[in-house]
């Protein structure tokens, strides 16, 4: 197993890349970071994207969600439940 952390967004916030090297399977926990900080480590070790995880649908962890669904459009998104709102409406508390 392995964790990467990247930081490169607009609010600072980090997004995690944690992957199975073996299986080649990975999964993004939050979206905070554009994708173009990810990719060149996702395809330099050939990795694919199964999961795209929220924490919480805060906009500084989901700003940059839909390029990772525009990416990975194979990939099932994972939140609770009482996120959903806040997924759907970024004005809600």
């Amino acid at each position: 197993m392995d964790i990467k952390i990247f930081c490169d967004g607009l609010l600072s916030s980090n997004t995690y890349l944690i992957s199975n090297k073996t299986s080649g399977e990975a999964m993004v926990v939050d979206f905070g970071t554009p994708l173009s900080a990810l990719t060149d480590y996702i395809y330099n070790n050939g990795l694919t994207v199964k999961y795209l995880v929220l924490t919480h649908g805060h906009y500084d962890h989901s700003v940059f969600l839909p390029e990772y669904v525009s990416a990975f459009p194979n990939a099932e998104i994972i939140c609770h439940e009482k996120e959903k709102a806040l997924l759907l409406d970024p004005g809600a508390t």
